[in-house]
């Protein structure tokens, strides 16, 4: 879906939710674009930082942590 419905040159994503399933998601974008930033907003703040700094680490992308949808 990235090849089609992102600009090639795209360097930033925003993901709604902090779930397995925004993983995979995070991953797999990661894998066809050079990402510099991911914004990640789920409704618990809690999980969100959890899943902000797992990315991170797994990625060495910066992932934050967005405090609105």
């Amino acid at each position: 879906a990235a090849k089609w419905l992102a600009r090639p040159d795209a360097k930033v994503v925003g993901v709604f939710g902090s779930g397995w399933q925004a993983q995979g998601q995070v991953e797999a974008l990661a894998a066809v674009r050079k990402l510099e930033r991911v914004k990640v907003w789920s409704r618990t703040a809690e999980k969100r930082e959890k899943f902000c700094e797992k990315m991170r680490s797994r990625l060495s992308i910066d992932v934050v942590p967005a405090g609105s949808p």
